[in-house]
C-alpha cells in the first residue's frame, strides 16, 4: 500500500510541474541527416501530459539550432507518442524533423 501511494505522489509531482523544459525532467538528442536537416527526439523522463509536448520540441530544436549557428529553423515533421512505463502511466516521447535556416535572424 505504501508502494502505491508513493508511487501516486511521483506522478502527481511529476505531472504538476509548470513548465517542464525548464526542469530536469526532460532530455534531447539530435542527428544531422542531410547538410541542414536534423531529427530532432525529446525524451520525458517522469510522467507527463502531451500539453507541453510542442514547447519542449521548439526548445530542443532551438538548442539543436544554437549548437549548429543557424539563424533559425523550420519544423518539418513533428509527431508524439506516449510510452507505457506502468500501467495506467505514460511518458510523453516528442519526435521530428527540422530544417536549419542560415542567415535567418
Amino acid at each position: 500500500m505504501n508502494r502505491l501511494l508513493l508511487l501516486f505522489f511521483a506522478m502527481l509531482a511529476g505531472c504538476t510541474s509548470l513548465r517542464p523544459g525548464l526542469g530536469l525532467g526532460w532530455s534531447y538528442t539530435y542527428k544531422r541527416i542531410a547538410p541542414d536537416t536534423y531529427t530532432v527526439h525529446v525524451s520525458e523522463s517522469r510522467f507527463a501530459s502531451t500539453g507541453d509536448a510542442e514547447e519542449l520540441f521548439k526548445e530542443a530544436s532551438e538548442k539543436v539550432v544554437e549548437a549548429n549557428h543557424c539563424g533559425g529553423y523550420r519544423i518539418v515533421t513533428y509527431s508524439t507518442y506516449l510510452k507505457s512505463a506502468y500501467p495506467m502511466a505514460s511518458i510523453p516521447e516528442i519526435e521530428g524533423k527540422i530544417i536549419c535556416l542560415h542567415g535567418a535572424s
